[in-house]
């Protein structure tokens, strides 16, 4: 537990300065100083590493965390692997705030051997259009390698939410935050399974296993400046909720309130 809060305070700290582990920060530098609180000491865990946004630990104890370009780095018994658990960068947007922000591991890893990642999407029709433009996020669900857990099964991705976050269904791939908008149908409707993000922050992020097994995701509004946002209040859109569902299959549960 102790060498748990330990990488919570030190992963916070390189958050909170979005730098990579073991950089030197100049605001430190000028005076700032992180004090711990009696008993607890400060005991770096991982170095090296390219702007971490997240991290979950498994059950076994391996540390999974999430790079803003799209990459999953692994900590085994207390080492940095080399490589990469999998390496998203071909489809994450990772503009101002976006990037692969939120990860979580299932329960009885790895027994059940998933882990979610959430992340803002760039489909490939979409990379000869403006990065700041109009996207989409999904959370995908990966399988680690049976015979190697530190690496993701080829293949193994199965989109949990965001189906249809697809090119099809963004609004305006190259200019952010106006009209048409993203995730509507031609009759003015929501789509189904599409989560919408105008701007450059507030996507999909932070994940939690409750005790019952069910999967929170917190899905951001997707800002909207230009009119009065309202699809965040709206129980048909998924913009600006949070969502509890089956971690095997996406699906929301019967007793969800909406």
């Amino acid at each position: 537990m102790r060498k748990f809060i330990r990488f919570c305070l030190l992963f916070m700290l390189c958050l909170a300065f979005n730098l990579p582990t073991g950089q030197s920060n100049p605001a430190l530098a000028q005076g700032w100083a992180m004090h711990m609180p009696y008993g607890f000491v400060d005991e770096p865990i991982a170095a090296d590493l390219k702007i971490p946004t997240g991290f979950a630990i498994a059950p076994d104890g391996r540390i999974f965390i999430t790079q803003k370009a799209g990459q999953v780095r692994v900590v085994d018994n207390g080492e940095l692997q080399e490589g990469y658990f999998i390496d998203l960068s071909g489809e994450v947007n990772t503009t101002a705030d976006r990037g692969l922000m939120g990860v979580a591991v299932h329960p009885d890893f790895p027994n059940t051997p998933y882990v979610y990642l959430a992340y803002v999407y760039d489909p490939p029709e979409a990379k000869t259009h403006n990065a700041a433009g109009a996207r989409v996020s999904r959370l995908l669900r990966v399988s680690a390698d049976p015979n190697n857990l530190n690496v993701a099964l080829p293949g193994s991705g199965v989109v949990l939410l965001g189906t249809n976050s697809t090119f099809a269904n963004i609004g305006n791939p190259d200019v952010g935050d106006q009209k048409p908008f993203t995730c509507f149908d031609s009759g003015g409707g929501y789509v189904r399974d599409c989560l919408p993000l105008e701007g450059t922050s507030h996507a999909l992020n932070f994940m939690r296993f409750a005790r019952d097994g069910s999967l929170y995701v917190s899905n951001g509004d997707g800002i909207n400046f230009t009119i009065t946002n309202i699809r965040a209040q709206d129980p048909n859109s998924l913009a600006g909720k949070i969502l509890r569902i089956n971690p095997i299959d996406g699906n929301g549960y019967p007793d969800n309130p909406f």
